[in-house]
C-alpha cells in the first residue's frame, strides 16, 4: 500500500517541476505596408515572412495596403519579401541599384508590432510639371525648357507667366528637365542651362521638376563733376554694352547717378552734353567703359564735365486770338537732339521765362500742353518749336496761339 502512494507522490512532483521550468512562447506582430510614392494604398500585393531559409507565412495586402503577420514567435532575425504586383515596378529597376524587395534582419519582440514599408511604382504614362523660379520663389517666365533622356531631347516648350510648363502623357521612366538661362539670369562664367535629373514618371502621377535661377545684376555708381564749378546736375547718362544702350538716368543735384544693371556684362557709361554742361570726347570725360559686372558687383565711375559759362534766356508767350495771355499751360524745354526734357514751367498772365540757359549747341526746343478748355494745332511752329540757339546775354522769344 505504501509503495504505490510513494510513486504517485513522485509523479506529482515531477509534473509540478515541469510546469515551473518550461518557458511559454512569446509572440509579436509584423505589419507590412505597401503604397505608391503618392501615398495610395496597394491591395493584393503578395509577400512572405521568413527567417533564414525557412518560410514562416504567406500573405497579401488588404484594401488598405496592409498585411499583418500575427503570433510571430519572438526572435532577432526575421525578414519580409514582397513580390512585384502586376502593373507595378520596383523603383530600383528604374533608377538602378539592388532591388529593395525585402527587409532582412528584423527583430520581433513580445507583444509589439514591427512595421515594414515598401513602395512600388505604377507602370504607365504620367506628367512632368517644370517650375522655374528665383531663389525667393518668384516665377521666371518665358524660359525655354527641354525634357530629355540619355538618348536625347524628347520635348521642348516655354514656361508661362507663372514660370511653369507641363509635359503631359510622358511614358513611364526616368527623365531630366533643363532650362536655358535668360540673359538677366546668367553670370559671365555660368553654364547656359540649369537642370534637374532623376525625375521619375509613373502612371497617373504629376512629378514636379523644380528649377531655380537667380537674377544676375550689379550696381554702377557714377559721379559727374566740374573741377571748378563742382557737381554737374541734370546730366543725362547712358548705360551701354557693345549691343547698344540699355538704360539712362539723370544726375542728381550732387552730380551722382546710379544704374542697377539689368544683367551681367561689360558695360560703359556715356554723358550727353546739354546747354549747361559739356564734355571733351575722351575716356573719363565723355565716357567710361570696361565696367565688368558680375552677380552682386558694385562699381564706381567718374566723369569730368565742363560748365558752360555762356548764358542767355528764352521767353515764351501763350495767348489767345485777342493777344490775351493764357495761364495754366504747361511748357516743356528740351534738347532738340534727343527730346530730353530739361525744364518745365506753367504759364501765368504774362510771358514765361526760362532764364540762365547755356548757350548752344545743343539746340533747344519748347513744346506746349494746353490747359483745360483750350486747344492747339499739332505740329512744328504751333504745338512745338525747335532749332532754338541760345546766345550770350540775349533773350530769345517764342509765341504759341491757343483757341477755345
Amino acid at each position: 500500500m505504501r509503495a504505490p502512494w510513494g510513486v504517485a507522490v513522485a509523479a506529482l512532483l515531477i509534473t509540478g517541476c515541469d510546469q515551473l521550468v518550461t518557458t511559454p512562447l512569446r509572440y509579436g506582430t509584423v505589419e507590412v505596408s505597401v503604397t505608391r510614392r503618392n501615398g495610395d494604398k496597394l491591395a493584393n500585393v503578395p509577400m512572405h515572412l521568413f527567417t533564414g531559409q525557412r518560410i514562416m507565412a504567406y500573405g497579401k495586402t488588404d484594401s488598405t495596403g496592409i498585411m499583418r503577420f500575427e503570433r510571430v514567435p519572438e526572435g532577432p532575425a526575421y525578414a519580409v519579401r514582397v513580390e512585384r504586383a502586376s502593373g507595378f515596378e520596383f523603383i530600383e529597376n528604374l533608377l538602378g541599384g539592388t532591388v529593395n524587395d525585402a527587409v532582412i534582419g528584423m527583430k520581433v519582440r513580445r507583444d509589439s508590432i514591427s512595421t515594414v514599408r515598401f513602395t512600388l511604382l505604377k507602370i504607365g504614362p504620367g506628367t512632368i510639371e517644370a517650375q522655374v523660379t528665383e531663389p525667393g520663389g518668384a516665377p521666371v517666365a518665358g524660359v525655354k525648357l527641354e525634357l530629355y533622356r540619355p538618348s536625347g531631347v524628347i520635348r521642348e516648350g516655354v514656361a508661362g507667366t507663372n514660370g511653369r510648363l507641363s509635359f503631359d502623357a510622358v511614358p513611364f521612366g526616368q527623365y531630366g528637365v533643363r532650362a536655358y538661362r535668360p540673359k538677366a539670369y546668367r553670370d559671365l562664367d555660368e553654364p547656359l542651362t540649369v537642370w534637374t535629373d532623376g525625375v521619375v514618371v509613373e502612371g497617373g502621377v504629376t512629378a514636379v521638376a523644380p528649377l531655380s535661377m537667380a537674377p544676375c545684376r550689379g550696381t554702377i555708381d557714377v559721379r559727374v563733376t566740374d573741377p571748378v564749378y563742382g557737381a554737374a546736375s541734370g546730366v543725362r547718362l547712358l548705360l551701354f554694352t557693345v549691343e547698344g544702350v540699355v538704360d539712362s538716368v539723370r544726375t542728381a543735384a550732387d552730380g551722382s547717378a546710379r544704374f542697377t544693371t539689368p544683367f551681367c556684362s561689360d558695360f560703359g557709361v556715356r554723358a550727353i552734353a546739354n546747354g549747361d554742361w559739356r564734355f571733351a570726347s575722351a575716356r573719363g570725360s565723355e565716357f567710361v567703359d570696361g565696367l565688368v559686372i558680375r552677380r552682386g558687383t558694385v562699381r564706381s565711375a567718374a566723369l569730368s564735365a565742363q560748365y558752360n559759362t555762356c548764358r542767355g534766356n528764352l521767353r515764351v508767350s501763350v495767348t489767345d486770338g485777342t493777344g490775351a495771355f493764357i495761364p495754366g499751360a504747361r511748357l516743356e524745354l528740351y534738347t532738340a537732339a534727343n527730346a530730353d526734357t530739361l525744364r518745365t514751367m506753367v504759364t501765368a498772365a504774362e510771358p514765361a521765362i526760362f532764364s540762365n540757359l547755356g548757350c548752344g549747341p545743343p539746340e533747344r526746343g519748347v513744346r506746349i500742353v494746353p490747359p483745360a478748355g483750350w486747344k492747339v494745332t499739332e505740329g512744328a511752329g504751333t504745338s512745338w518749336v525747335d532749332a532754338l540757339v541760345i546766345r550770350a546775354g540775349a533773350t530769345l522769344d517764342v509765341a504759341f496761339r491757343l483757341s477755345r
